[in-house]
């Protein structure tokens, strides 16, 4: 997604809400939010998966991160935070390799301040 004006600065609760089916010897969903082509995540969280298909809601850390306008935002999904990057060392269990699981609609409520105050 792309979000203009701005600069931007997130704070508060963010989530992502995930409808998912399908899961088999996948027990976690990982999501990642980042400025495309950046190595540095804006916020990320994760969530155990209890069931093989159902909604879960990610809850993202409370970061305030200040991000210019016009800039992509990127939502990476997996079983790791190294989904986005090799130097993105949140989250790093991952599920075996024959694990599979199908990602349905996805939206995420991304909390940002009116104006930006960091510089």
């Amino acid at each position: 997604m792309r979000v203009t004006g701005g600069p931007h600065e997130t704070f508060g609760d963010s989530t992502v809400v995930v409808r998912y089916s399908n899961a088999q010897s996948w027990d976690r969903l990982v999501a990642v939010l980042a400025v495309q082509g950046s190595a540095t995540p804006i916020t990320a969280g994760g969530v155990k998966l209890t069931a093989s298909s159902g909604k879960v809601t990610i809850k993202l850390m409370n970061e305030c991160v200040r991000f210019a306008a016009g800039k992509r935002l990127v939502l990476y999904l997996g079983t790791t935070s190294l989904t986005q990057s090799p130097a993105n060392a949140l989250y790093l269990a991952s599920v075996q390799p024959e694990a599979k699981v199908t990602i349905g609609r996805v939206t995420l409520n991304l909390s940002v301040l009116k104006q930006a105050v960091s510089r």
